[in-house]
């Protein structure tokens, strides 16, 4: 459940882009209020879906402004961080985007009779920081979530390892401590 002062909305009508925003016009008396927004962040495809954006693959990520794009129904980035398990290896592999924030309803007007298309931005869909995703059975693990709200904020390599010496030192520690 979201409470309404956390949440920003953004309406509008289906045929909406962003050069003509204009307000949701609900029924009589309804005072609705649009909100530009947004947050500039790193973009990278896990798979292809164009032949002509191979460049844009996370695999070929280096922080350059191809893959910055800018973010209107976010105000968080992402960085999602997931290892695959090969016969030889361990693949870790780094996603990023902007955070999926964005839910959309449709409402009903009975003064003109028609339906309209309601988006909202759930600024409290995600705390800011990290935390280890659910673990799905996968041999490697749970993946690893990020997100961070200040413009191009998920450019930073992996935490992973990072966590995993840390963990380790701490486990190691809590051993040395028992014996």
């Amino acid at each position: 459940c979201v409470s309404r002062n956390k949440t920003k909305r953004i309406m509008r009508s289906e045929s909406f882009d962003l050069e003509n925003l204009r307000e949701y016009e609900g029924p009589p008396n309804d005072v609705s209020q649009v909100e530009a927004e947004g947050i500039s962040c790193f973009k990278c495809l896990m798979t292809l879906t164009n032949p002509d954006d191979t460049d844009l693959l996370c695999s070929h990520f280096d922080g350059s402004a191809k893959f910055q794009v800018f973010c209107p129904t976010s105000t968080l980035c992402m960085k999602r961080t997931v290892q695959y398990k090969s016969k030889t290896s361990v693949v870790t592999t780094v996603q990023r985007d902007c955070a999926p924030q964005k839910y959309t309803s449709h409402t009903y007007n009975d003064a003109d009779k028609q339906w309209y298309k309601k988006e909202e931005v759930i600024t409290s869909a995600y705390d800011e920081g990290c935390f280890i995703g659910e673990h799905r059975g996968a041999p490697t693990g749970p993946p690893e979530y990020c997100f961070c709200s200040f413009h191009l904020c998920n450019s930073s390599p992996s935490q992973i390892g990072m966590f995993n010496k840390v963990y380790g030192a701490i486990l190691a520690m809590l051993i040395m401590r028992l014996l």
